[in-house]
């Protein structure tokens, strides 16, 4: 029986293609439209600031950062909302727990498929073939920083 041909050499597959957004050019900051909270608009510039920022390549991509900034923006304000009263009257009398508060999760559960989508985690970024900087690092790399210190 033959060894099996390496991955890259297979017909048939996929094969990922990495990414190093480390490589691409910072560009300006697009202007955020609206009126957004403080920690929406430190959010937005955190973002295009960041090495991940030059992955987003297209105005059809960005909608999906402002799509994010809204969804963020508005989970902050159910969120102050929610805090003032975690615990309301509900419709038989009885004390319940905002539903505020499941709104709240509605909208995490949005943001985090957008952030998916965009890899804003390492694992979004594993699969979307992105790495940055010390990711593309290999093992003998590492060793030979240690080694140095």
């Amino acid at each position: 029986m033959s060894k099996p041909k390496p991955v890259d050499q297979r017909e048939h597959r996929i094969r990922p293609t990495v990414v190093d957004i480390g490589a691409y050019k910072k560009r300006d900051i697009p202007k955020l439209k609206g009126r957004y909270l403080k920690i929406t608009k430190n959010w937005w510039e955190d973002f295009w600031n960041s090495d991940l920022a030059s992955a987003v390549d297209t105005k059809s991509d960005q909608s999906a950062v402002y799509r994010l900034a809204t969804l963020i923006d508005e989970r902050e304000r159910v969120y102050k909302q929610a805090k003032k009263e975690r615990l309301v009257v509900g419709s038989q009398g009885q004390v319940v727990l905002n539903p505020l508060y499941s709104a709240m999760l509605k909208l995490d559960a949005e943001i985090r498929q957008l952030e998916d989508r965009i890899g804003m985690n390492p694992k979004a970024r594993v699969s979307l073939g992105i790495s940055i900087g010390q990711a593309k690092k290999s093992l003998s790399d590492l060793n030979a920083e240690l080694e140095e210190e």
